[in-house]
């Protein structure tokens, strides 16, 4: 009996920690999304670029981008291009946009893009530009832009870059 009473606490905390992991259920750690490719395109005296990147959801739940943004700009929105009636229009996903499960979510010129607003300063080439992108899931990433006058010829051309 005495030998119980001494094991007691640790017999007691060991089963508090157990039950507590049970309740997890099937939940497992969610890996980090991963962004790849990210560039701007150079301006020099325009207030406005776009930003252009893939990310990758390895988990096995979808998640969302929800908001961008950078200390170098007004404002950075999410954009869509839509195709209405053989016209291209560019239309913001106020809701954001989903990042698929096992997926990729591209932003591509003609696609999804970032639209950055009210520059502070003019981009060059060689420079990089830092936004923050916000995931309901995944939380808060920076990523480091690389600036580049012309689109790179596939999105995975940039693919070794890192963000």
């Amino acid at each position: 009996m005495f030998r119980l009473r001494r094991r007691l606490p640790a017999l007691t905390f060991t089963l508090v920690i157990f039950a507590a992991l049970a309740s997890l259920g099937g939940t497992a750690i969610a890996a980090p999304l991963k962004v790849t490719g990210a560039w701007v395109r150079a301006v020099d005296g325009m207030p406005m670029t776009a930003g252009y990147f893939s990310v990758e959801n390895p988990n096995s739940v979808p998640d969302r981008l929800l908001s961008a943004s950078a200390t170098g700009a007004a404002s950075v929105t999410l954009h869509q291009t839509k195709i209405v009636q053989g016209v291209a229009h560019m239309v913001e996903a106020q809701a954001g946009l989903v990042v698929p499960a096992h997926g990729r979510l591209v932003f591509a010129p003609g696609g999804n893009h970032l639209m950055i607003d009210g520059l502070k300063t003019g981009l060059k080439p060689g420079q990089t530009f830092s936004m923050v992108l916000k995931f309901e899931q995944g939380g808060l990433m920076t990523v480091s832009f690389s600036v580049v006058t012309s689109a790179p010829t596939s999105p995975s051309s940039m693919s070794g870059m890192k963000m």
